[in-house]
């Protein structure tokens, strides 16, 4: 997500405020500290124009990668 940030030159405070959520939420979510939800995935849609269902699945791509890594999705 810090790439099309980057790309669209947004500031993840702009993106905050575009979601209605707080700085540091929007921090943690692009650190991948914090899990993109349905309900942030929907927000994302509308603030950037990027499908829910591509957000959603990067985070599920995502997240199987790191189980993979680390030994629990054998």
């Amino acid at each position: 997500m810090g790439e099309e940030l980057k790309a669209r030159d947004m500031s993840p405070e702009e993106l905050a405020i575009a979601l209605a959520l707080p700085l540091a939420t929007v921090n943690e979510i692009l650190q991948a500290e914090k899990p993109i939800t349905p309900e942030i995935a929907n927000s994302l849609e509308s603030a950037l124009g990027i499908g829910s269902d591509f957000w959603t699945n990067l985070e599920t791509d995502y997240r199987a990668t790191l189980d993979r890594i680390s030994g629990n999705g054998s």
